[in-house]
């Protein structure tokens, strides 16, 4: 038997709850939708989501879901009634505060902990199978919402998730409440103000681009954020499968959290569901649900979730998706099919909608939505191109391509007051604005000197400017190639920039120059606190794990290290720290244990080989093979290989005493390694291997 609408109205999820006073309206439009169907009335969808533009696309998912579950009525029929708890109750020691959302097999409150002293958290009180627990409980990231507990409720076949309370707005509330309106905020402020949540504090001081930055520039860092999330899970062989608008939690500082992993595949459990919201799946996807290949989750893989977060940013920075509107009064495999065909033409461009949008953002955004999966970025690869949008140097160029008329004014009022006396014109722009863009176009051009007389010009106009403050920390810092002195001028800069509001790029540098100061301790500190204002990056991770490392803090050392390849398998750097932290590992283990240090150390070493060699790097291979070759003699050739290599490149084998170093005592007897011990020192730029890096990408 079909299921009703009424059956659907009981079961399914209100699944977008519209913020700030929008929720009501979400409801009773829903309802009078479901109360329409139950009347036979005829209704054209579109039109009816139509009336409603406050809340126009959350209602668009909820009917989506409605024409869903109405088509697949066995996904009600076939499970027993549960008996779902309500706002007021307690169940499993927790108290239920106030609904957040709810699905047909899941709810998801607001409550309080009592065994944890009354601890705010939200709940989410579903049908017993550990699946989305299984897969949360091994990933620790910053953009992904974690899992404090899992718990049956005895009598009911319930389980309840405990999680942390961060707030209630996801990116759908975002969508509507930007859109919702013409004339809308340009401002990257309106994510903040959505983000708010009545029962949290409000954040001392949110990410600075979010305070000072365009509505464009905010939905940057968001969309690196969650690549960074994804980027994370794939390393880890999860793929979410369901990444989509309500599925990413907005916490009060504006920080995106990746939310539901319901449907998710995980190598660790048996992939039992497979699913989706149509509207963000990939062509893969909607084919991998076709009632002939339901289930092929081998189409599926990571890719796919790039596509449904590139289908997230193209919505954020236009308010329309790539493919729709969709056409609501179809069946689900209506809606499947005339997707597919959607996909499978021509992508209307984004700057076609709104032609102000970056011609590189606009561009890496439809790249996701290629329908050929190997054409679309990685989800590290994305994290980098959305980044390279936000540097200081790109946001102040952007601000010299918005105000070109009045910047060219600038210069003729420049010019004119040369030649006859100071002109008082109206309107000019802001002198410190100027000299900080010609700042920076003299640093991109890399005169070091220029750029830093203009920065100080626009600090004199106006101190307080910690984009300025940053970008001539910047500067000193590249002068300090020559001269170290400038050194401490460059840490000067990155503190002030970080107290006027730019906090986790700033300590990266600032950890960067103090190093180099032979402050390693002041390095570490700052290095740890950019990781706990977002700038957790390959770079910045390697370089934490170098200084561990040094500081014979070995155990301690190898866990950044291991996040810093895993977020970035090509960073040269960080694959050598980790074949060196290895190499050392298997130093310290008794014999019968040695097979796996060296195996996985020379893993990394060949990944740190793929990049530029340098004499150095072409030495510690030798090294580490001619180590490696004490347990397994094939490792020799490699050795001798590179270690002639290494001398090719400058390395002077006296200075080595390669003779001496018992590292070298599986080669000794190879007389190829006592005539390379003879060789003249070939003359070479002395380049050494850089396992300390720059974290700051221009």
């Amino acid at each position: 038997m079909k299921a009703t609408p009424t059956t659907l109205k009981t079961n399914l999820a209100k699944s977008v709850r519209v913020r700030r006073g929008h929720s009501s309206l979400v409801d009773e439009a829903y309802n009078a939708f479901c109360k329409l169907r139950d009347e036979g009335v005829p209704i054209n969808a579109k039109q009816f989501c139509d009336r409603f533009p406050t809340v126009k696309s959350s209602l668009v998912r909820l009917i989506e879901a409605h024409r869903f579950l109405e088509d697949h009525s066995e996904l009600i029929e076939e499970q027993s009634p549960v008996s779902w708890p309500v706002p007021g109750e307690t169940i499993g020691g927790f108290l239920l505060l106030d609904e957040l959302g709810q699905g047909a097999f899941a709810r998801v409150f607001r409550a309080e902990q009592s065994a944890m002293g009354g601890r705010l958290v939200a709940v989410k009180i579903s049908r017993s199978d550990g699946f989305e627990a299984a897969t949360l409980g091994r990933i620790e990231h910053p953009n992904i919402t974690p899992v404090y507990s899992v718990e049956e409720i005895p009598d009911t076949g319930l389980s309840a998730v405990c999680m942390p309370y961060r707030g209630s707005a996801t990116l759908a509330h975002l969508v509507d409440f930007v859109y919702a309106t013409p004339g809308r905020d340009e401002s990257a402020q309106v994510i903040l103000e959505v983000a708010q949540d009545p029962h949290l504090p409000k954040p001392e001081r949110p990410e600075s681009v979010l305070r000072r930055g365009t509505f464009e520039e905010g939905v940057r860092w968001l969309g690196a954020q969650l690549a960074d999330a994804l980027a994370h899970i794939h390393a880890e062989g999860i793929c979410h499968r369901d990444v989509k608008p309500s599925n990413v939690l907005l916490t009060p500082d504006g920080t995106p959290k990746l939310l539901d992993f319901n449907l998710s595949s995980n190598e660790l459990v048996p992939d039992t569901r497979f699913g989706g919201t149509l509207l963000y799946m990939a062509p893969e996807q909607l084919l991998a649900t076709a009632k002939e290949r339901r289930g092929d989750a081998r189409l599926v893989g990571p890719a796919s979730d790039l596509f449904s977060l590139g289908v997230i940013l193209y919505e954020l920075l236009s308010g329309k998706n790539p493919f729709g509107p969709l056409p609501l009064d179809k069946s689900t495999e209506e809606l499947r099919q005339y997707l597919l065909q959607r996909q499978f033409e021509r992508l209307r461009p984004l700057r076609s909608l709104r032609p102000q949008i970056d011609a590189s953002l606009a561009r890496v955004v439809e790249q996701c939505l290629s329908q050929d999966p190997s054409r679309r970025p990685s989800a590290l690869e994305l994290g980098r191109a959305l980044r390279r949008g936000l540097s200081w140097r790109a946001r102040s160029l952007k601000w010299l391509a918005r105000h070109r008329k009045l910047t060219a004014a600038a210069v003729v009022l420049t010019l004119a007051a040369a030649a006859a006396g100071a002109v008082h014109v109206a309107n000019q722009p802001p002198a410190h604005a100027v000299q900080l863009a010609q700042g920076v176009e003299a640093y991109r051009r890399g005169h070091f000197d220029q750029a830093a007389l203009f920065l100080k010009q626009s600090l004199t106009a106006k101190p307080k400017q910690a984009d300025a403050h940053f970008a001539l920390g910047r500067v000193f810092q590249k002068m300090a190639a020559h001269d170290k002195q400038y050194l401490r001028d460059a840490v000067h800069e990155f503190r002030q920039a970080e107290e006027y509001g730019i906090e986790g790029k700033s300590q990266a540098a600032h950890g960067y120059c103090v190093y180099w100061q032979q402050l390693p301790d002041v390095a570490l500190m700052y290095f740890e606190k950019a990781c706990q204002h977002g700038m957790a990056t390959a770079e910045v991770l390697n370089n934490l794990g170098l200084i561990l490392k040094e500081k014979g803090q070995h155990k301690e050392a190898h866990e950044p290290l291991l996040k810093a390849v895993a977020l970035d398998p090509s960073l040269q750097a960080a694959q050598h720290n980790l074949a060196l932290w290895y190499l050392q590992q298997g130093l310290r283990v008794t014999a019968d244990e040695q097979a796996d240090p060296w195996a996985k150390g020379i893993a990394h070493l060949e990944k740190a080989l793929e990049g530029k060699i340098t004499g150095k790097l072409a030495y510690d291979a030798a090294y580490l093979y001619s180590l490696a070759a004490r347990h397994d003699a094939k490792w020799q050739e490699p050795a001798l290989a590179w270690l002639a290599k290494a001398l090719d490149l400058g390395v002077d084998p006296k200075t080595a005493e390669l003779q001496k170093d018992a590292a070298f005592r599986a080669i000794k007897n190879d007389p190829r390694f006592g005539a390379l011990c003879v060789r003249e020192r070939v003359t070479h730029p002395d380049e050494y291997a850089i396992r300390f890096v720059d974290p700051i990408l221009d």
